[in-house]
């Protein structure tokens, strides 16, 4: 339950101010009460077993997450950032990058399935 409220807290900005939250606390727990009724009416998905195959997720993947010192949680994520423990934004220089400097063209690239230029 906790989860949930903190989810739909920080969907009205995670650096919102204490007045502006207190302001929205209706708000905020209306949208906790259809999220809880949303999780405790549904159920499980079934899928097929061609997509659970294709879903194994390897123990030794580089790229499986949460790792480390990964925050879990929304809670935990905005202390993180706080503490510049986080990445917020794109930080990292890529050497060797060969695709278009413009962000908004790469996603262009993306959306059409083109790969940058090698």
């Amino acid at each position: 339950m906790l989860e949930s409220f903190l989810f739909c807290m920080y969907d009205f900005g995670m650096r919102a101010s204490a007045a502006h939250r207190i302001s929205m606390m209706p708000l905020i727990l209306l949208m906790t009460s259809y999220r809880l009724m949303a999780l405790w009416t549904c159920r499980d998905p079934i899928w097929p077993d061609a997509v659970n195959k294709v879903s194994v997720i390897d123990p030794e993947d580089p790229f499986n997450e949460p790792s480390g010192r990964t925050p879990i949680g929304w809670a935990e994520t905005t202390h993180a950032m706080d503490r510049h423990e986080y990445p917020e934004g794109d930080k990292k220089e890529m050497e060797n990058w060969s695709g278009e400097k413009d962000p908004t063209a790469n996603a262009l690239l993306w959306a059409k399935d083109v790969p940058p230029k090698c």
